[in-house]
């Protein structure tokens, strides 16, 4: 029998919890002050929501099982932005538009565990539905850096492109039917070398049998400024107006990254992605892009959409956030369990107040108290509540007193204001 915890996945235990917890709070916070509201995906679906537009590595790497009369096949969640997609198509989601959700959420997708990858992990993410304006692409990317820098990461670059334009130019230079093998391939190219692994394009597609002339390609992915995507006969304007809007709205660590894809096939447009270099092979934290034609194919409207996602585990390895584990301000020694429930009721409604469950002699429980960084003791003692009286115990000043049960919190209060 094997009980300890599968290969992939991870338990928190309480100190890096609460980091975590931090760390989303504070993007909680970002996410909200933008007008973002809170949407709870389900932790499964039927496959077939996300084997239509998610992409060949999604695919790959879904948890499928079957319903148990075999006829049905769910898959854990690979992403949450289908989920979402689905939604509005339904007309569940039917808020005035633009729309903005935020999420929290598990994925799961069966990688090879590595550092900075793993087959459950947690995202938060955004997605603004219904507006084509560039203006809403800068606004999630100037979201996206001040989530980053509110938990105190200032060292990272965010790379941009424009997929549509790579799928363009792959029509003109690439054989008809190997452009999303191509595309791929590209997005392949670019993780493997993050990871510190050299490859090409050529080789990655060789890997699935393609042989073709990659000399255009290689010249393509090697341009630094998108003006020079003009050699290609390419307009480069929506990207420049891109670039407009963020320096506009104070964004000013991006650049232009020709290979960025991004490994989803429902992106239609601008495509983004986050780096903190100090990650080394795991440094993209997160990444997102424009997406117009999704909700159609789940049967609803054209609505044109951008958002992202962040890696939660990944970011708080590059943050400064530290973890506030809760301490116990009172801790309560009953000696008799009479008015007991009261007493805590009061205490705990102002109070992060612990009960001593051991049995142990008032010595010890004492002992356990300071270890438990209590500021105060309340001992319960039988003859002091037979009077509706405890015994109040400041374990800092190292003093004590009795105290009428129903001016317990208001005395505790008075010792905290002095």
């Amino acid at each position: 029998m094997d009980i300890n915890i599968p290969k992939g996945v991870r338990e928190r235990l309480p100190e890096r919890a609460y980091a975590l917890k931090e760390l989303m709070e504070r993007i909680r916070e970002r996410f909200e002050s933008y007008g973002y509201l809170l949407y709870i995906p389900p932790t499964y679906e039927h496959s077939d929501l996300f084997v239509l537009r998610s992409g060949e590595e999604i695919r790959e790497r879904m948890f499928v099982f079957r319903s148990k009369s075999g006829k049905k096949e769910y898959a854990l969640r690979p992403e949450v932005t289908a989920q979402i997609a689905r939604s509005v198509a339904l007309g569940k989601i039917s808020y005035p538009r633009p729309i903005r959700l935020y999420y929290f959420a598990n994925v799961f997708r069966y990688e090879e565990p590595q550092r900075g990858r793993y087959r459950e992990f947690r995202q938060a993410g955004v997605e603004l539905i219904g507006s084509s304006n560039i203006l809403a692409d800068a606004e999630t990317i100037a979201l996206l850096e001040d989530s980053v820098e509110s938990v105190g990461v200032s060292e990272y670059i965010i790379g941009i492109n424009d997929v549509a334009l790579v799928r363009e130019f792959l029509r003109r230079f690439v054989p008809e039917g190997y452009v999303q093998q191509v595309l791929t391939a590209i997005d392949r190219v670019r993780s493997l070398m993050r990871r510190g692994h050299e490859t090409t394009v050529a080789e990655e597609l060789r890997k699935r049998g393609i042989e073709i002339d990659v000399s255009k390609i290689e010249e393509f992915v090697s341009i630094k400024d998108p003006a020079e995507l003009t050699r290609f006969g390419l307009d480069p304007s929506r990207l420049l107006e891109l670039f407009e809007k963020l320096e506009d709205m104070g964004v000013k660590r991006y650049s232009f990254e020709p290979t960025i894809v991004r490994g989803l096939e429902y992106y239609t447009s601008i495509v983004y992605e986050m780096d903190v270099p100090k990650l080394g092979g795991a440094s993209q934290v997160a990444g997102g892009g424009r997406y117009d034609e999704l909700i159609s194919e789940f049967g609803g409207p054209k609505e044109p959409c951008v958002g992202f996602a962040i890696g939660l585990d990944r970011l708080l390895e590059a943050s400064k956030v530290s973890p506030r584990i809760p301490k116990p301000l009172v801790y309560v020694i009953p000696l008799t369990t009479k008015r007991l429930g009261e007493i805590l009721k009061a205490l705990r409604s102002e109070f992060v107040t612990v009960l001593d469950v051991s049995g142990r002699k008032l010595r010890k429980s004492l002992v356990r108290a300071i270890e438990q960084g209590a500021r105060f003791a309340i001992i319960v003692g039988e003859r002091e509540v037979k009077e509706g009286k405890v015994v109040l115990k400041d374990l800092n000043e190292r003093t004590q007193e009795v105290v009428r049960i129903e001016e317990l919190v208001g005395k505790i209060k008075e010792k905290l204001g002095s």
